[in-house]
């Protein structure tokens, strides 16, 4: 006959392995109590005494295996939700300065995401263990084992599929922010080529303009200029014309004038020489 599993337990009890397994095991019943040992997904023991034979050796109990794997399923669906917030961060971005942001409180979400792992792993490393005790109870033939065995093996292989889950999550954020920084540099680049292209548009404008204006002030200038050239001419003929209607009416006066008596009387002289 196989040795009773709970008597090969006592024996082993000094090492420190055990009394590990032992503690976890009492805290686990002092948590859920004698009543739910068994639960709905995880139960294997078909009465009562089945049951008070088992709960004396279990390292872990139903109810806790199942505890540590909906731990590993809440750190999973955490994970699908920070994934969703990190694609909406993601998504819309106007400019390099928005996704920039963006990438900024994505990646601190998708650090989170690392923490959830860690924490994942933990849980599933307390199944592993426990799992990796029970096997060697089922090669050394101890009564019981292959029960215990089963079901957390049954957990174990629920929380690493949730655990791959959030492996899954973390490469899709990692994704996406590796996209929207490649994003990010091509949206700088545009950004930069688009502020030159304003400058030397914004450039050639004000020299088109400064072109303009000068000209446009040559002209103004010439126009000044030729007016009043013309104006200085107009004034410079009208006072010639004047100049020349007063000499000419000066000449005609002095053209039209009768002789005087001393005229008259100078020329006698002259008479009388004729004579």
């Amino acid at each position: 006959m196989y040795p009773k599993r709970a008597d090969r337990l006592k024996k082993k009890r000094n090492q420190a392995f055990k009394k590990v397994a032992i503690t976890c095991s009492l805290f686990a019943f002092s948590i859920y109590g004698i009543s739910n040992i068994a639960s709905d997904t995880y139960a294997f023991f078909s009465d009562k005494e089945e049951v008070t034979a088992s709960f004396s050796a279990a390292r872990i109990f139903p109810d806790y295996a199942k505890e540590l794997t909906d731990n590993v399923k809440d750190y999973s669906n955490e994970s699908s939700r920070m994934l969703i917030q990190i694609n909406q961060l993601l998504i819309k971005n106007k400019n390099a300065e928005q996704l920039e942001n963006a990438i900024g409180k994505a990646q601190s979400i998708r650090n989170q995401m690392t923490d959830a792992v860690e924490n994942a792993n933990a849980s599933i490393k307390i199944l592993e263990d426990h799992l990796q005790l029970e096997e060697k109870d089922v090669r050394n033939g101890i009564e019981g084992s292959t029960e215990v065995r089963n079901y957390i093996k049954t957990a174990l292989d629920i929380a690493k599929r949730e655990l791959a889950t959030i492996n899954n999550d973390i490469l899709s954020a990692d994704s996406a922010l590796k996209g929207a920084e490649k994003k990010l540099i091509q949206l700088k680049a545009d950004e930069e080529k688009a502020r030159k292209e304003a400058e030397e548009k914004g450039r050639k404008e004000a020299e088109e303009k400064a072109k303009k204006d000068t000209e446009e002030k040559a002209k103004r200038d010439a126009e000044e200029k030729a007016k009043k050239d013309t104006e200085e001419k107009a004034k410079r003929d009208a006072e010639e014309k004047a100049k020349n209607d007063a000499k000419e009416k000066t000449d005609e006066g002095e053209a039209g004038t009768p002789p005087t008596t001393d005229d008259l009387t100078a020329d006698e002289p002259v008479k009388e020489e004729e004579k």
